[in-house]
């Protein structure tokens, strides 16, 4: 199983998210998101229905997940 942390869900990166939310192979997995301006952005909803874990700071999610690899 391949963990990712996404860095950032709005704007581009939103693509990645769509990718990540949908994709049907369970060797990938959103482990995590960090959004700094989390009231703002427009995934917000979608994130929370799905039970990923949102942090402000990439700091804040490594002290209670690991990742195989951060997109930023």
């Amino acid at each position: 199983m391949t963990k990712i942390l996404l860095v950032g869900a709005g704007g581009y990166a939103h693509v990645y998210l769509n990718f990540l939310l949908d994709n049907e192979d369970k060797s990938i997995v959103l482990e995590g998101v960090v959004e700094k301006y989390l009231d703002t952005c427009p995934s917000k909803d979608e994130l929370i229905a799905h039970g990923i874990p949102i942090y402000t700071d990439m700091e804040s999610f490594y002290a209670e997940h690991t990742a195989d690899l951060a997109i930023i």
